[in-house]
C-alpha cells in the first residue's frame, strides 16, 4: 500500500513537470511571436510612411495631367523653395495649386497663377524631412525624406505628353 501511494505522488509530480514546461513553452512561443508581430507592424508603419507622400504627390499629378498643366520650379520669384506647380483653369481664370515643403511639413497652396504669397499661407499636408522635385521633359523625379529620415524617390511620367506651357 505505501509503495503505490509513493508510486502516484511519483506520478503526480512527474505530471505536474511536464505540465510546467508545456506552460513555459507556451508562454515562449507567446512572447516570441508578439515580439515578431511588433517589429512586422513597426516595419510596415516605417514603409508606409515612407511611401505615403510619393504617392499623393503621383496622384496629385496625374489627376492634372492635360497638357501644360504641371511644371516644377521656384515657389515664387522671391522663394527659390522647389515647387511642384498644378495648373487649371476655371472660369477662364487659371489657378496654381503648389506642393512644396516648408518647416517640417509638405504644404499644399490653392491660388490664383501668379499671386505672390507667403509659404505659411498653404495648408499642412503631412509632416515631413524635406521634399525636391526635378523635371526633365515629361519626366517629374520627386524626392521626399520622411520624419523618421527614410528617403523616397519617385518618377511620374506626365502622358499629356507636352511641356508647362502656362508662363
Amino acid at each position: 500500500m505505501e509503495f503505490s501511494a509513493r508510486k502516484h505522488n511519483i506520478e503526480n509530480i512527474f505530471v505536474l513537470i511536464v505540465f510546467g514546461i508545456f506552460s513555459i513553452m507556451i508562454l515562449l512561443v507567446l512572447v516570441l511571436g508578439a515580439n515578431s508581430y511588433h517589429s512586422l507592424v513597426k516595419q510596415d508603419s516605417e514603409n508606409y510612411e515612407s511611401a505615403l507622400i510619393p504617392a499623393y504627390v503621383c496622384a496629385k499629378v496625374r489627376s492634372f495631367d492635360t497638357e501644360g498643366a504641371v511644371s516644377t520650379g521656384a515657389f515664387s520669384a522671391e522663394d527659390e523653395r522647389s515647387t511642384l506647380h498644378l495648373y487649371q483653369t476655371i472660369e477662364g481664370e487659371t489657378y496654381d495649386t503648389r506642393i512644396y515643403y516648408y518647416k517640417g511639413y509638405i504644404y499644399e497652396l490653392f491660388t490664383l497663377k501668379g499671386a505672390d504669397l507667403e509659404p505659411e499661407a498653404g495648408n499642412k499636408i503631412y509632416p515631413a524631412a524635406g521634399l525636391t522635385f526635378s523635371q526633365e521633359k515629361n519626366v517629374i523625379t520627386l524626392t521626399a525624406t520622411d520624419q523618421n529620415g527614410t528617403t523616397s524617390q519617385a518618377a511620374v511620367g506626365i502622358r499629356s505628353g507636352r511641356e508647362a506651357s502656362y508662363e
